[in-house]
């Protein structure tokens, strides 16, 4: 039995300190550096490369960005009830309700 007991307070202590931290794995553009001369200053812009729309390779990395941004927003814990909770506020038109609304709902202050 006490070998039982070691066991699993070794397993909860193990469970609570192991790192849990999620890893993204962003999509990946190549970097090229423009530089351009303003009043004799010269400034670089690492993502001038970004700018251009027509670019296959900058169209396939937003479209990355798209796929993996909506995967990480399908899988918020909790997201149907955030949806559903953002709805209601629609509909009510965007009248925020409290516990005292409801108990007295024909005041506009609450006070019963």
């Amino acid at each position: 039995m006490p070998n039982k007991r070691f066991l699993l307070i070794l397993i909860i202590i193990i469970s609570c300190t192991t790192d849990k931290k999620q890893t993204f794995s962003y999509p990946v553009i190549a970097s090229v550096t423009a530089t351009d001369t303003y009043h004799g200053q010269k400034i670089e812009d690492p993502y001038r490369n970004l700018e251009n729309l027509k670019d296959s390779t900058v169209i396939n990395w937003l479209k990355q960005q798209g796929t993996y941004a909506f995967d990480i927003v399908e899988n918020i814990p909790g997201r149907q009830r955030l949806i559903d909770k953002q709805v209601e506020y629609d509909v009510s038109g965007g009248q925020i309700t409290t516990p005292m609304d409801k108990l007295c709902p024909d005041t506009k202050d609450g006070n019963c």
